[in-house]
């Protein structure tokens, strides 16, 4: 059954919920692992906070001229194989909050992907255009067990998608880490982007050597089944660490996504919102609502 893999949280004896205030004294740290490749836009590097755990894997050739930036093979331009390179090498000495971001992370920033009428659409990551608000929001968080940086995969909202286990790709990665599934009817819910930040539990309720083995099984396969594997990751990576496999909306951003979308209208696998700031989008948002004024 769908999401049986999570354990609960306990209430008290008497069968009401105890609210956890150490939450609220007590200082987490944070690790952040930066799969780059081509992405020219990296001044945000610098906003990074001092006393974060950084790592930063060079996938295509390249540098960001940072001292924590090193040469990586990997799945292509794919990001799978380096988080779990991160996860093995900090394993016995894992911050609380790990952060796990591709380097297109912000709006706006990153490779061109699509175009819609004369403007290059860029991959949509995360709601933030800086640095700055990706660190506040994680922190106000305080400590929790998984958060989704990226829009829905669906086209529609709150629609799952059904993956058919009788394909390979799916089927290895939830046979690597012991998670439930029936061949053509289990229906998966995720973020798209690959991009989220998870307590270190969650990463620790998996061995060492789950993560060595399929690392050493995707950097052995083809170009080609290697970049399938990895796409298969993006669409199930809350469900290895933990979440139920349709995420629940507590663990995504989908409230500034939404906000995002009444401004600009909908998905079409791209927001039309690439390229603009947030002024942009605000003054985009006042003349839809002056149009829609003037047809009544």
């Amino acid at each position: 059954m769908q999401g049986d893999n999570i354990q609960q949280n306990g209430g008290g004896d008497d069968g009401s919920t105890k609210k956890n205030t150490k939450n609220a004294t007590e200082v987490l740290t944070y690790g952040l692992t930066i799969v780059h490749c081509k992405e020219i836009q990296m001044e945000w590097i610098q906003d990074i906070p001092a006393d974060w755990k950084l790592t930063i894997y060079e996938t295509c050739g390249q540098s960001v001229s940072h001292a924590s930036s090193q040469p990586f093979k990997n799945a292509g331009s794919e990001e799978c194989s380096a988080y779990l390179t991160s996860m093995i090498g900090q394993y016995d000495n894992l911050p609380d909050i790990n952060i796990f971001l591709q380097s297109d992370v912000l709006l706006s920033h990153g490779k061109g992907k699509n175009m819609v009428g004369n403007k290059k659409l860029f991959a949509e990551h995360s709601p933030f255009t800086n640095f700055t608000e990706l660190v506040q929001v994680v922190k106000e968080r305080g400590k929790f067990d998984f958060l989704a940086f990226g829009p829905s995969m669906s086209i529609k909202k709150n629609i799952a998608r059904t993956v058919s286990f009788t394909k390979t790709y799916h089927r290895d990665l939830f046979d690597a880490f012991g998670l439930r599934y029936t061949s053509n009817s289990t229906n998966i819910q995720a973020r798209s982007g690959a991009c989220f930040a998870v307590h270190k539990d969650r990463i620790l309720a998996h061995s060492m050597d789950a993560y060595r083995t399929l690392r050493t099984s995707i950097l052995a396969k083809t170009f080609r089944e290697s970049k399938r594997q990895c796409s298969a990751f993006e669409s199930t990576w809350h469900a290895i660490l933990g979440e139920e496999y349709i995420i629940p909306r507590s663990s995504t951003l989908d409230d500034r996504w939404d906000e995002l979308r009444n401004f600009v209208g909908g998905w079409n696998g791209n927001f039309k919102m690439a390229m603009m700031n947030k002024t942009q989008v605000a003054e985009g948002h006042q003349s839809d609502t002056t149009r829609k004024s003037n047809r009544r």
